[in-house]
């Protein structure tokens, strides 16, 4: 549910789940989903009652009383009069409210509410859509077709309607004494929408400028428009005076305009050069009277301060988002005598940081099934009173995958204190029970800090408040954004990489929440249940396809092991015997998934592409691992001596094959690039004569039986999951090249310039160590 008009699908859609747990007779079924259709009732039993009556005058179909009764009897149906019924659901309000088209007897009403109905019964498709369009189409439509039946008009089809009859009734004569400014636009609105040119709720672009075609646009006049604008032109002319200013006059600026200085009788202007002490001339003002006045001094200094009391304040150019409010705010907002239902509304936005819109549309799933909530992949945020649990959807960030459905999803656990307040709230729709709740938050905040200086709260600056709260209990941005459901352009990429244990979120949403005064006992983390020991891996959430150190220990162990066999039978080879090219090319390719994985797990880079460049010098290599349409990526970071040595030991033993194979009269296509030094992938050809040498890719070795499965970038996902426990922030995010502004090692504020990042370097060969990857011992390496 939201706070805004709905659509009409929305409303067809949420009738229709409340009719779908009746269990009704098909045809009664029938009868109530059209009568939701026509008239769009609000989810209100009395509503319902209106609207049967209502379509039973106009189209003589009634439902029996049994189905009335029990439709107005459903659990989801609220008995209490919704508020602003007339802005949220105005399709309703103008076919039932006697003052419009109400009357169930008069002919012409009946014929303008067909009308009507049939109009919006659906919105324009499309990006170019608002609710307050909607609205705003129904209003001019009713308000025409109001003025119709004032006129006298009466249709002549006792079926169908006509649109081209209610076209042409715009323009009888009856109906141009009625006629006004506003009458006139909404006429022209009541066309278009009649006519198809443009279709409920569609926002309506101003095309301006040329363009190729033929058609041309005419420029719009408006001629009481050009009348006033001329006649305000001779009244603001004056005549020309012979009066000569004075050269003080001409050389100061002309006076500052100011209403309210200009309702006091004063005029400002600046002070002339050599006022200041400098001798430049200064920002002071100089007020001075117009017009003579008996009033004292002490009286103009006390109207200068009511002035300069109410001037605009300077603006200031700000990363920070300046509709937080300070902690003394908040905790007047947590103080305020406000209903259960927006206390603890804002006690979420606080502890969660979710948009109010999402958190509005919080739906009760009694049935606790968290499995179907996440296969259905919306955006609306749940509660499962049957496991305490809050759960909603990343919006981005993260990837969703097959392994790991849930890993884009929030799962928050609910202190027993809030839960116990959300499962009891008393509200009108019990499956919904923030419905309504952000419009009311902020009439009681508006009531409350009415006499209090300084900006008011509402929903949306508690929710922006909310980092305030999460960010001092996170480890990083990424898990403070986390609780939020979105990260945004600046967080986006680096939450996609990161793997977060679900405890980390549950430990910043209750610190937050112990911050607001809610009663959270600091007791060890719950107990497992069958619903956080699923076999979809539920206690992790962001990357979906990091994996632990672990799997790499085994992945390097199954290479080693692999490596004995072709190593074994090259180690036996007597001179002049011929070369088996398989346990060359077996061995070469096992070794260079070896190097290969271990210079990705100590680099975090993406997976070697076409486009890829590499430059390893030194302590220091250059990684340029983006090379798209979409943008060029490169960067400066460290290079490991246990990777560097392991390369420069893997390329001397590659070369020493190849002048082997050259020796051994094997022809050897050299395909590589000089614009990368990592390992190489050698193959023979088609008809196992020669050899090929080319740049290596991680398509090369997705077929081996541990990687099946895992995602291309794993070894990235992995090591930034892992390095985020370990390293600051921002080593993390320029090691994978996620900088940003003030966070990128090149920036005044750095941590540590190139070549300098000692903690970052220990942490990598830590990590390096706990995958598994050790050197190989070259020496023994056949035909080193």
């Amino acid at each position: 549910m939201i706070d805004e008009p709905p659509y009409p699908h929305e409303i067809r859609a949420y009738w229709a789940e409340v009719i779908d747990t009746l269990d009704l007779e098909p045809v009664e079924t029938h009868a109530a989903l059209a009568i939701v259709a026509y008239a769009q009732p609000p989810l209100y039993a009395e509503a319902f009652s209106v609207a049967a009556s209502l379509y039973a005058a106009d189209h003589g179909t009634m439902i029996s009383t049994a189905t009335l009764d029990a439709i107005k009897g459903a659990a989801d149906i609220s008995s209490a009069r919704p508020k602003l019924i007339g802005s949220h659901y105005p399709v309703f309000y103008a076919l039932t409210h006697p003052k419009k088209l109400g009357p169930l007897h008069c002919h012409a009403s009946q014929y303008a509410r067909q009308a009507l109905s049939e109009l919006f019964q659906e919105i324009a498709t499309g990006r170019l859509v608002a609710r307050h369009r909607f609205y705003q189409h129904v209003v001019d439509v009713r308000d025409v077709m109001m003025a119709i039946i004032v006129s006298g008009w009466q249709p002549e089809t006792t079926g169908a309607t006509d649109k081209d009859a209610l076209l042409a009734a715009v323009h009888r004569d009856a109906l141009y004494g009625l006629i006004n400014d506003q009458l006139t636009r909404k006429i022209k609105f009541f066309e278009e929408l009649l006519q198809g040119e443009i279709a409920p709720g569609q926002i309506q672009q101003q095309h301006t400028g040329g363009g190729g075609g033929a058609r041309r646009v005419t420029a719009k006049r408006d001629e009481w428009h050009a009348a006033r604008v001329t006649e305000l032109a001779k009244k603001s002319s004056r005549p020309p005076t012979t009066r000569q200013r004075t050269r003080r006059e001409l050389s100061s600026r002309d006076s500052i305009s100011d209403g309210g200085l200009r309702d006091i009788g004063m005029t400002a202007r600046p002070a002339p050069k050599g006022h200041g002490a400098d001798g430049e001339e200064s920002e002071t003002l100089i007020l001075q009277r117009q017009t003579p006045s008996q009033q004292t001094p002490v009286d103009d200094r006390r109207l200068i301060r009511v002035w300069l009391a109410g001037a605009p304040t300077t603006s200031l150019k700000s990363s920070t988002d300046l509709a937080r409010l300070t902690e003394d705010q908040v905790a007047q907002v947590m103080s305020s005598p406000l209903t259960p239902a927006c206390q603890l509304f804002a006690s979420l936005l606080l502890s969660t940081g979710l948009p109010p819109a999402r958190l509005a549309r919080l739906e009760v799933q009694e049935d606790g099934d968290l499995e179907a909530v996440i296969d259905a992949a919306d955006d609306q945020p749940y509660w499962l009173p049957k496991h305490q649990l809050m759960v909603y959807r990343l919006l981005d960030g993260p990837v969703a995958r097959e392994s790991s459905p849930t890993a884009t999803w929030v799962i928050l656990a609910l202190p027993a204190s809030l839960a116990e307040a959300l499962t009891n709230l008393e509200v009108p729709f019990p499956r919904w029970p923030f419905h309504g709740v952000r419009a009311s938050l902020n009439q009681q905040l508006r009531r409350a800090f009415a006499e209090t200086p300084g900006i008011t709260p509402t929903a949306h600056r508690l929710s922006a408040s909310s980092w305030l709260y999460r960010r001092p209990h996170a480890r990083d941005d990424v898990a403070a954004a986390s609780l939020s459901g979105q990260f945004g352009l600046g967080l986006a990429a680096p939450a996609a990489y990161r793997r977060i244990s679900r405890t980390e979120h549950q430990e910043i949403f209750e610190q937050a929440l112990r911050k607001l005064g809610w009663a959270v006992p600091s007791s060890p983390p719950r107990q497992s249940t069958p619903m956080w020991t699923s076999s979809r891996d539920m206690a992790m959430a962001g990357s979906g396809g990091a994996q632990p150190a672990s799997a790499f220990a085994e992945l390097f162990g199954w290479v080693r092991d692999a490596m004995q066999d072709p190593s074994a039978e090259l180690s036996g080879l007597w001179p002049g015997e011929p070369i088996p090219l398989t346990a060359v090319t077996t061995l070469h390719q096992l070794v260079s998934a070896h190097e290969f994985l271990g210079w990705h797990l100590a680099t975090g880079a993406r997976p070697i592409g076409p486009n890829s460049q590499h430059c390893l010098a030194g302590e220091l290599q250059w990684v340029c691992d983006k090379a798209s349409s979409v943008g060029r990526e490169s960067r400066v970071i460290p290079l490991l001596a246990t990777t560097s040595n392991s390369l420069q030991a893997y390329h001397e033993w590659t070369q020493a094959i190849l002048l082997r194979l050259t020796e051994g009269r094997i022809r050897v296509e050299d395909k590589r690039s000089a614009t990368c030094e990592t390992p190489h992938w050698m193959a023979p050809s088609r008809r196992g004569q020669a050899v090929i040498v080319r740049d290596m890719r991680w398509q090369d070795i997705a077929d081996l039986p541990p990687l099946v499965g895992w995602a291309p970038n794993v070894c990235r996902h992995s090591t930034a999951s892992w390095l985020r426990a370990h390293c600051p922030d921002a080593l993390v995010d320029h090691l994978l090249g996620h900088t940003r502004h003030g966070r990128m090692l090149s920036s005044p504020r750095t941590e540590a310039t190139l070549g300098q990042q000692h903690a970052l370097r220990r942490a990598l060969t830590v990590w390096l160590s706990q995958c598994g990857y050790r050197p190989l011992n070259w020496s023994h390496m056949p035909w080193r």
